[in-house]
């Protein structure tokens, strides 16, 4: 047996020492379990960290460990709405979706039990405000990392869009969230000389956002940006509606003198247009799954898998082409022998692979979550810390529901992180102490 050398015995034992101090942490206080979680959410996009994936879905595991047993030592209650339940139900009932599916994955089951423990654990975990500010500023930073990554990027390949080392379709969306954290931050700032750092941060953020290319972006900013306005014009206050407008010029003046020509063309209306007939073909692939199995779906994980083969159904059975060369597909491989392709929709995707059982559910789900986010919001005051939380994470979700229209992102956590925020966000209100804080 060969001795280890020095330096790996110091290794593991440091490593040991620290997964013990993190555990002991984490029975304690999972909050900083979660936290850390957090951070990395937003660096799952970047292919150079993929690494990442891994760490997430440990710490994910690793939680849940230590908020049930840190439940058990405390003997806590265990908080339960009805946004939770329908949403288990949903990701359960999709997992049941394996049993008729045509390719049986066990990935996509893995990912869907992830999804449910971390959509249940955040509101148990982030039940104050304090917390909930905490978990937002960690977002942040995992933000700015990948922020340094993606300016890094561009600086050394001038011209050329991010999507080389992330996934681009998806940059927006997980960005948003600091985006509007940083936005009301500088526009209810108490010192206005402060409010232009925020300012200027928020829209470095959204250059970096709009430097991925993704063209849904844009309407997805606009409904987020509509949305602000409409609260901010709620305060009955003209300063914050100044400084939004301050900010959303900033953000255009950064984007029209820095961002490439060829990537500016991606925004052109002949770019826009070839954008809505490239979705337009793929989302055809869908209905046409909807159409031949309408009540369960043809399973999940499948929609994409099966993609050329109902491209056939539509020529032959239904006499209507699909131009499949307007985008790319996913080459043949030995463990999926058809070409590969995504819906490119969230709900299309939901209803393709769940039938309408889990698209009922899914609809059920993201509109009782926008009665309760507006019902908690009106129960703050306007202007006050809780109210602009409310607002961020409202502009947050309603980005990611947009997103949701042209992205495959129904099994991302940052769409279910949305969710679980919004349900937090609501067992805080509902405390009459933090209202008017």
């Amino acid at each position: 047996m060969i001795p280890l050398p020095l330096s790996h015995i110091f290794f593991y034992a440091v490593l040991t020492i620290t997964a013990c101090f993190v555990f002991l942490l984490g029975v304690r206080n999972p909050f900083w379990v979660l936290c850390i979680m957090v951070l990395f959410l937003p660096l799952e996009s970047l292919y150079q960290l993929s690494p990442v994936f891994t760490i997430t879905k440990a710490l994910g595991i690793f939680l849940f460990l230590v908020w049930l047993l840190h439940i058990l030592l405390q003997k806590e209650k265990i908080y339960y709405t009805k946004h939770i339940t329908i949403a288990i139900g949903f990701l359960l009932y999709m997992s049941l979706s394996i049993i008729w599916a045509f390719y049986q994955q066990i990935a996509p089951i893995i990912t869907l039990l992830m999804l449910t423990t971390f959509l249940f654990l955040v509101p148990q975990i982030v039940d104050t405000k304090e917390k909930l500010e905490v978990v937002l500023i960690f977002y942040l930073l995992g933000v700015l990392i990948g922020s340094i990554f993606c300016v890094s990027w561009l600086l050394t390949n001038p011209g050329r869009r991010v999507e080389a080392i992330v996934d681009a379709g998806h940059l927006p969306a997980m960005f948003s969230l600091a985006i509007f954290y940083t936005l009301l931050k500088g526009v209810y700032s108490h010192k206005r000389r402060s409010s232009f750092p925020w300012l200027i941060l928020s829209s470095g953020i959204v250059f970096i956002a709009i430097s991925s290319g993704t063209r849904g972006s844009i309407f997805a900013f606009a409904l987020s940006g509509l949305f602000l306005f409409i609260m901010l014009f709620s305060t009955r206050r003209f300063a914050p509606v100044v400084f939004l407008g301050i900010s959303i010029i900033i953000s255009w003046l950064t984007i029209i003198n820095y961002l490439p020509p060829s990537l500016l063309k991606r925004f052109s209306e002949e770019g826009v247009s070839r954008g809505i007939e490239m979705r337009k073909e793929v989302w055809k692939i869908g209905l046409f799954q909807i159409m031949e199995h309408p009540i369960i779906g043809v399973g999940i994980g499948n929609s994409a898998l099966l993609a050329r083969e109902y491209y056939s159904v539509a020529l032959f059975k239904y006499g209507i082409p699909i131009n499949f060369h307007l985008s790319p597909w996913n080459p043949p491989s030995p463990q999926f022998p058809s070409m590969i392709r995504d819906i490119h929709n969230v709900y299309l995707t939901a209803f393709a692979e769940g039938g309408i059982i889990a698209f009922a559910l899914l609809l059920w789900l993201i509109l009782s979550l926008v009665k309760s986010l507006l019902s908690a919001i009106n129960k703050t005051s306007p202007g006050f810390p809780c109210w602009r939380l409310g607002v961020t994470i409202g502009a947050f979700f309603f980005f990611v529901l947009t997103t949701g229209l042209s992205e495959p992102c129904l099994m991302s956590k940052y769409f279910w992180f949305s969710f679980s925020l919004i349900i937090a966000f609501e067992r805080i209100v509902g405390r009459t102490d933090v209202v008017n804080s």
